[in-house]
This record gives C-alpha cells, sequence and structure tokens, in this order.
C-alpha cells in the first residue's frame, strides 16, 4: 500500500478576484490526484508503518523515516537537507530536475513527471482558430505580460482569455476546452522548476501552445512553439491560422502528451512498491 502525505489547500485573496481557494498546486497534482487514483492513502495519522511513504514538497524532513520516498517537486529548499538525509528517497518532477540533482545528491532518486488533467482523453473540435489563452497564478507581473499579449493579439483578431481563479482539475479542463492555442508568455528568471505542464495539457486536447524556451521545458522540446519575445508570440499566432499548419502541431503534441496520462503517470507510482 501507498500513503501520501501533503498539505491541504487554503484560503486566500488576490488582486482581480475576490477570495478565492488557492490550491497548493503540489498537494492537488502530486498528492491528492495520484492518491485517488490509485486507492492510496491520504496523510494517515496511523497505520502506514509498512506502506510505501510519499511526502510531497514537504516543510522540513523532521516527519520523513529513513526509506520514504520525498517529492520534491519545486521545493528547492529541500535539498540541502536532503544532504545529511542520504537513506530517504527522492522523486523529481521533471527530467532536467533529475539531470540537475542526480551529480549533487547520493540519494536515490527516480523521475515521475507530473501527469496532464486530460483524464478523459476530450480532444478540440472547432474548425476556426479564434481563441488563445493562458491560465496560471496570479500576480502583477502576470497581469503586465498577459494584457499586453491580449492587445497585440486583438491586432491579429485573436480573443485572449486567461483563467487565474481555478479551484481544481475540472475548472482547468473546461478552460483549455475554450481555447485554440495556448501562449504562456513568461519573462522570469529561467527558474529551474519549470516545468512543460501547461503546454502538455493543451497538447493533450490537441491544442498546440507557443512559449518561451526554459530549461524546465526540455523534455517537451520539439512539441512546442518556442519564441523570445512578444513580436515572436504574434508572428508565430498568425501561422496557426492556417489549418494545415495547426494540424501539424497538434498531432505532434497530442501524440507526445500520451505518456503523461495520468494511468500512465500512476505505473511509476506504482513501481515504488
Amino acid at each position: 500500500m501507498i500513503s501520501f502525505f501533503y498539505r491541504h489547500s487554503f484560503l486566500g485573496t488576490q488582486h482581480r478576484t475576490n477570495e478565492v481557494h488557492i490550491l497548493r498546486l503540489g498537494s492537488e497534482i502530486r498528492g491528492k490526484q495520484i492518491a485517488d487514483y490509485l486507492g492510496a492513502k491520504h496523510n494517515p495519522v496511523s497505520g502506514f508503518e509498512k506502506d510505501v511513504c510519499i511526502h510531497v514538497k514537504p516543510v522540513n524532513l523532521s516527519r520523513v523515516r529513513d526509506g520514504d520516498w520525498v517529492d520534491i517537486a519545486d521545493g528547492g529548499r529541500l535539498w540541502i537537507a536532503l544532504n545529511d538525509r542520504p537513506k530517504i528517497n527522492v522523486i523529481t518532477h521533471s527530467e532536467y530536475i533529475y539531470g540537475y540533482l542526480k551529480d549533487k545528491l547520493v540519494n536515490k532518486m527516480v523521475c515521475i513527471p507530473q501527469q496532464h488533467l486530460n483524464w478523459e482523453n476530450d480532444l478540440r473540435d472547432r474548425d476556426n482558430v479564434t481563441t488563445a489563452g493562458y491560465i496560471g497564478s496570479a500576480s502583477n507581473i502576470a497581469f503586465k505580460i498577459y494584457d499586453e499579449i491580449k492587445d497585440r493579439l486583438a491586432e491579429i483578431g485573436l480573443q485572449f482569455i486567461t483563467c487565474w481563479d481555478y479551484k481544481d482539475r475540472q475548472d482547468a479542463v473546461n478552460f483549455y476546452k475554450k481555447i485554440d492555442l495556448l501562449v504562456v508568455g513568461c519573462w522570469k528568471d529561467n527558474n529551474l522548476y519549470k516545468t512543460a505542464t501547461k503546454m502538455i495539457n493543451a497538447a493533450s486536447f490537441g491544442i498546440p501552445s507557443i512559449a518561451m524556451r526554459l530549461l524546465g521545458y526540455k523534455e517537451f522540446e520539439g512539441n512546442y512553439v518556442p519564441i523570445n519575445n512578444v513580436d515572436e508570440i504574434v508572428e508565430e499566432a498568425k501561422k496557426f491560422k492556417d489549418a494545415d499548419y495547426y494540424k501539424g502541431w497538434a498531432d505532434k503534441g497530442l501524440k507526445a502528451s500520451e505518456k503523461y496520462h495520468i494511468c500512465e503517470i500512476a505505473k511509476k507510482y506504482e513501481e515504488l512498491i
């Protein structure tokens, strides 16, 4: 049996939204969804002593036993602590982080990517490309970036929508069903923890993506259109109005997304038993 230990969600307030349910995404994606799918235990207080225990991005390692697994997700602060606990096993969420850490930690380590959210294998069914969009965490920087992208795409006749207040998987699924093109215009530092999950989610619906080329996106290289600035976003978005061009990228991304279905990712957790 597997036991998952993770932190719960909480309520908060963000600019441009009313009080919203802010998800601890690591807990939702790396913990609850997989635990539910596997029929595993959630945060048990007893009866887990002989289980394979997976701690999703814990605050510290005080409750982690030697032999347990720690899913570090985007928790870089755990790396130093793991140096002092070589008998704790490590799960990374991307191939890039796995490669980055394998020579820095002596701990046993595996890479388990994040599953995409399209468990039902729904596919985009529109012929015309009219709507681009972005889904992510709200911040003043994000608002500035995507307001500019919205204005620029409007110049070529594309509507641009955003989703900042999703509360669960279904909210995110509903967003992807509204768009024809995902645009990830992140101008932050080349964060090691970034993953291609948003583009993989889009690809699972047959929706192509335009995005900055970041280190953490390496495992999905060739399945999204890389750009460097807003001008390039506009130029690349124009190309997707051609049906054949669109289909070529959609088919390629859809094929690449198959290994990220939750049924495939769950097998990787079962291999830990």
